[in-house]
């Protein structure tokens, strides 16, 4: 058997082997069985990591005011984290 490990996963992950979906995952441990997709040879691997939405507010709040979604309305998300603050780590960690 053949095991892919994603080891820490922030947030989630979609993992698709030889263009087989093996699913999403967002829970430990983040262990795929991917022995019935392996073959001899070359194989493709593709992981789609989504992101916090957070995340993308920050980084959305640190933009240029032109660069604005919604023009002139920059404390519209004040009340669920700090504009400046931290990003948290997200992807394959």
């Amino acid at each position: 058997m053949f095991f892919l490990d994603l080891g820490a996963v922030e947030v989630m992950a979609e993992v698709i082997v030889n263009g087989v979906n093996k699913g999403i995952f967002w829970s430990r441990p983040y262990l795929i069985d991917v022995t019935d997709v392996l073959k001899p040879g070359e194989n493709t691997l593709e992981i789609k990591v989504t992101n916090q939405w957070t995340n993308r507010l920050i980084g959305d709040e640190q933009l240029p005011e032109e660069n604005e979604y919604v023009p002139g309305v920059r404390s519209k998300w004040n009340c669920c984290f700090e504009p400046w603050g931290y990003q948290k780590a997200t992807g394959l960690v």
